[in-house]
């Protein structure tokens, strides 16, 4: 239990007789005693939240991240400190589609949508992942996921990066005088290097954490 200026002074006044507590020399000196107490309990407390993970800091977070195997690399506390939950998380990761998804989103913030590669060409064996995000967004977070050695069991993954982007189209509803009235809406079309095509798995978590999955067509709406 952490004691306050109040606590520490009550506490060392108790264990005095009566008569000197009472006394404003006796209670002057151990006011002035109390603050040093306070000092060294302050400093232990700041050193026991050092272990925990989104408290640490420098050389603490450090040896945080030994105990996952997580080396720095350069990054600042913010950033290593993601990677070292990361590395948590991964120790009790069971490799399917559901908990992929929730690492990806856990890291990146990101729900990206998972293409099976024998729903696509044929190929068994490999996810194409497509994380979709705008031009804001620090792409590199994306690289900083290792999913061919997370998702593990010899599945390929091929990580994809997009930046969304959405296109004005003109669709009729409609009839004015005799002519068809025209309405303008929006089109999700990301801007990527590889051609985007309709989701075949994809799933989204709400606010309590719970996986909702459904098959959605993100190219052209719902069917």
């Amino acid at each position: 239990m952490q004691l306050t200026v109040k606590n520490n002074y009550e506490f060392m006044l108790s264990y005095l007789p009566h008569y000197l507590a009472r006394n404003k020399r006796v209670q002057a000196f151990i006011k002035a005693i109390s603050l040093i107490f306070d000092d060294i309990d302050n400093n232990l407390n700041k050193l026991n939240r050092m272990w925990l993970i989104d408290e640490a800091t420098g050389e603490f977070l450090d040896d945080l991240g030994e105990l996952v195997g997580e080396k720095r690399n350069n990054n600042d506390d913010e950033r290593y400190r993601k990677r070292i939950k990361l590395a948590f998380k991964l120790t009790n990761f069971v490799p399917h589609l559901n908990s992929l998804l929730e690492i990806c989103k856990f890291y990146t913030g990101l729900n990206p949508e998972i293409r099976l590669g024998w729903e696509e060409d044929g190929e068994p064996g490999r996810y194409d992942v497509d994380f979709v995000a705008n031009r804001d967004f620090n792409f590199s977070l994306i690289d900083d996921l290792d999913l061919d050695r997370i998702a593990g069991g010899g599945i390929k993954v091929n990580t994809r990066k997009c930046i969304d982007n959405y296109k004005t189209v003109r669709y009729a509803k409609g009839f004015k005088s005799g002519g068809r009235g025209l309405r303008h809406g929006a089109r999700r079309a990301p801007i990527c290097d590889f051609i985007y095509t309709a989701s075949k798995y994809s799933g989204s978590f709400n606010s309590a954490g719970n996986n909702l999955n459904k098959m959605i067509k993100m190219s052209g709406g719902k069917k």
